[in-house]
């Protein structure tokens, strides 16, 4: 697909999780961790197995619909959130990020490798049977709740409800309100990059695959060795800034490289500054909300990351088409340095040590 129909299916992806986000956390809260970790699943089954089977442009996009249910990520998250002391919750959250990355590792570079050998359509259905594999997993061996107390209020799925969460807890809105401008930025940058890698740099789809592993280790060594001691030793204010700052600088470098080995540096930075940053605001979110809510705010968390893929995959997919990445790397980068010169105020509030 060209820029423009990438950006166009990385927004009907966010559109569709934007709803589902909030309404798996919600689930999430009432049902239980196994339930709606299993649910997870079974909409990643149903999403490859559609998409293995698809043969043309509608059917790609129809097969986007399952996402609705496809947070896995955001239902391990929840249950970390549940068995983890606060004081230990972002350094608890980046070993669910490092089992990630160590996924990243392993499955780009296996997907590059079977591109290479096998159709499209089969590596869809591999991932399909790991999906339920998974799914089957998780049923039978995590117990159906792990909460470690009842919750006072048993939450509601209704989504309008999760909004309150925000109202009733301002620092939850201060960091929302954070992670969307970043996101947007982020969310430019990553809707172009792959067709700039295609096409400007050479990557082939094996290429591309190690490269993704290649981000895969660098965030599982940030999760194993770097966040935990960086949100330990600095203030809030400090971390937010500092990380902001640091995606700016990376993605303003970005914009001035124009070969592979540039392009390897400059990610380094690019995905340590982008694993703290993330870890950080998701365990700040789940230690300023009640128990019984930890669900339903990383449900809002999660919107926000796809509130952002709505508009800016199309608008960096224009951007790239008119004036190329360079274009888009200066704007996520300016975007980025707006942010982290306004985060004084967070420093203000009473909730955040400046």
């Amino acid at each position: 697909a060209d820029s423009r129909t990438f950006g166009y299916l990385q927004t009907a992806f966010s559109a569709v999780q934007l709803v589902g986000g909030i309404a798996y956390g919600r689930l999430g809260d009432s049902a239980g961790g196994r339930f709606t970790f299993v649910l997870a699943f079974l909409g990643s089954f149903v999403s490859y197995a559609m998409l293995a089977v698809s043969d043309s442009v509608w059917l790609l996009f129809l097969s986007r619909v399952p996402s609705l249910v496809q947070h896995a990520y955001q239902g391990a998250s929840m249950i970390v959130a549940d068995v983890s002391p606060p004081e230990n919750r972002a350094k608890a959250l980046g070993r669910i990020s490092l089992s990630y990355g160590v996924g990243m590792i392993i499955g780009p570079s296996i997907g590059g490798y079977l591109s290479s050998t096998y159709s499209f359509s089969t590596i869809a259905w591999i991932a399909a049977c790991l999906s339920l594999v998974s799914a089957v997993s998780s049923y039978l061996l995590l117990p159906a709740s792990l909460k470690k107390k009842a919750s006072p209020k048993k939450p509601s799925l209704d989504i309008s409800s999760a909004f309150s969460i925000v109202k009733r807890h301002r620092y939850v809105g201060t960091l929302l309100s954070i992670k969307a401008c970043v996101a947007v930025a982020v969310s430019l940058f990553r809707s172009t990059f792959p067709v700039h890698a295609k096409d400007n740099l050479h990557f082939t789809a094996q290429e591309s695959g190690y490269f993704m592993s290649y981000i895969g280790i660098i965030t599982a060594v940030v999760q194993s060795f770097i966040v935990g001691e960086v949100v330990s030793r600095l203030k809030p204010n400090q971390v937010l800034q500092a990380s902001v700052f640091g995606l700016a600088a990376s993605y303003l470098c970005l914009a001035l490289v124009d070969d592979r080995v540039g392009v390897m540096i400059c990610t380094l930075p690019m995905v340590t500054f982008g694993a703290i940053l993330t870890t950080f605001i998701s365990s700040e979110l789940t230690k300023s909300v009640d128990e019984g809510e930890t669900g339903t705010v990383l449900g809002l968390d999660m919107a926000v990351n796809s509130g952002s893929g709505l508009l800016a995959p199309s608008i960096g997919g224009y951007i790239y088409s008119v004036s190329g990445f360079q274009a888009v790397a200066f704007s996520t980068s300016g975007l980025c340095a707006i942010i982290a010169t306004t985060l004084g105020v967070v420093g203000r509030h009473p909730n955040v040590a400046a």
